[in-house]
């Protein structure tokens, strides 16, 4: 196909895995393809959750997905293991009663609380707030007999149930709001990674430090928190240096001044921008295109314009107002003016490197096709039968002389016997020629042979030849 620029190809609607783009094999040094497919496999990361493309992660793609955002927020705040907080809480309590005397005791979760029993031998007179039955099987407080008054201030902890619960421990309770096993038992389980908690690039999101996540570079800001904001909204958030809302909270509510043409509509598109004749912000009819061409002025436009030549001249008269034939040598025709040639730009590329005049050097190299010349009787060479082929057509033997001092060295002279009759080659008067055992004939009917001079007195014979 012709060279076409990248910008002016006709966009892919649909990308295939099979499509394909160049690109260079730095071993072979060469270009070759690659299919989107083979791209999409050097990809470090192929898939997240088992999601594809620009992948949002929610709390559901962890695990087994059974904890939604909410609950998962629950983990902000937590400075050590939840298991571990989770065993060294007490677990509900059940009361039970058991025996009649000594300490109350703590088993796991029970709480056991004996039974103290007496007799009616207390007299009314002592007992105090205490009633007790007739058969001093049960005792009872009194109702409204313990008050402030008759309770301690600041009772240790150690001296409730086994005492295995300290002061500082006890604290823990101030400030909950509701039952604190209920509390725990809707907290999530100890977090297992690999079974109800997922990993990122094969990596627990549990411990310390950071994560590695392939590629390092590149994640789609789509991909965070509810994924509204795109990569090009989350880039301005780049060499922000306070809090955002204070920087806007600062500014300028309402637009005054030359900018108020143009807070509620855009401007007419690529155009110089202006102040009108009320100072306010305007278009121009100069377009940015235009406006590009002051690029790279040094001084006034006009004053340079007016230095110039107002018209062209002379030889460059014939090409100021249509192109010229492409890719050709210029000449100056017989005006005088200048004209394209015959000769295309890759012809006149072929005169680089030429040291001297070409005819010359043409003149002196010999032909590539071979002209003939046919004999039909005995016959003696000539100067014109450098480099051509010889032809002896005769019925019966027949003689061909190779005089001396007539070819210059280096002439090749080709020799064929077309007819029947033999043909031999004979040395004229101080010619010598030398062959593979003297021998000075051409074998058969067309067999042929080569004179080679490597002087010009002096011959080699090669080819089928004869005694």
């Amino acid at each position: 196909m012709a060279d076409v620029k990248i910008t002016d190809l006709t966009a892919i609607s649909t990308i295939a895995s099979t499509d394909v783009l160049p690109i260079v094999d730095v071993g072979d040094d060469i270009t070759k393809k690659i299919s989107i497919s083979q791209i999409a496999s050097q990809a470090p990361v192929q898939s997240v959750a088992g999601k594809t493309g620009v992948v949002t992660l929610a709390a559901s793609d962890i695990g087994s997905g059974t904890v939604d955002n909410t609950e998962y927020g629950y983990l902000n705040g937590v400075t050590s293991s939840i298991q571990t907080q989770l065993n060294s809480k007490q677990g509900t309590l059940t009361l039970t009663t058991t025996g009649s005397s000594g300490a109350a005791t703590l088993v796991g979760d029970t709480l056991n609380i004996p039974q103290y029993s007496g007799g009616g031998s207390i007299p009314d007179g002592d007992k105090g707030d205490i009633t007790v039955s007739s058969s001093g099987a049960v005792w009872t407080i009194d109702n409204s007999a313990v008050t402030n008054a008759k309770v301690a201030t600041g009772i240790d902890a150690a001296k409730i149930a086994d005492g295995t619960v300290s002061n500082a421990e006890f604290q823990y309770i101030g400030g909950l709001t509701s039952d604190a096993q209920t509390q725990i038992n809707a907290k999530q389980d100890t977090l297992v990674s690999g079974t109800n908690i997922k990993t990122i690039n094969s990596t627990s999101v549990l411990g310390s430090g950071n994560i590695s996540v392939a590629p390092a570079s590149g994640i789609n800001a789509t991909a965070i928190g509810t994924g509204s904001v795109d990569n090009t909204e989350f880039g301005y958030l780049d060499g922000v240096t306070s809090a955002i809302q204070t920087q806007i909270d600062a500014k300028q509510a309402t637009i005054t001044g030359a900018a108020t043409t143009i807070t509620t509509s855009n401007l007419t598109a690529s155009r110089a921008v202006i102040s009108n004749a009320t100072g306010k912000v305007a278009v121009s009819a100069t377009t940015d295109t235009e406006l590009g061409y002051l690029s790279g002025v040094t001084s006034a436009v006009q004053t340079q314009i007016d230095s110039k030549q107002a018209t062209i001249t002379g030889g460059a008269t014939t090409i100021v107002s249509s192109n010229l034939t492409a890719s050709r040598a210029l000449a100056s025709d017989g005006s005088g003016k200048v004209a394209v040639s015959s000769v295309t730009s890759t012809e006149l590329g072929y005169v680089s490197g030429v040291t001297s005049a070409i005819q010359t050097q043409i003149d002196a190299k010999t032909n590539k096709l071979i002209t003939a010349n046919r004999q039909t009787a005995s016959y003696t060479l000539v100067a014109g039968d450098a480099d051509k082929l010889v032809e002896m057509n005769v019925a019966s033997a027949n003689n061909l002389t190779v005089p001396a001092s007539t070819f210059s060295t280096g002439t090749q002279i080709l020799l064929a016997q077309y007819g029947a009759g033999q043909t031999t080659i004979v040395a004229g008067s101080g010619m010598t020629i030398r062959s593979n055992g003297g021998k000075l004939k051409l074998s058969a009917q067309y067999s042929g042979a080569t004179l080679v001079f490597i002087s010009g007195t002096e011959a080699y014979l090669f080819g089928d030849i004869a005694s």
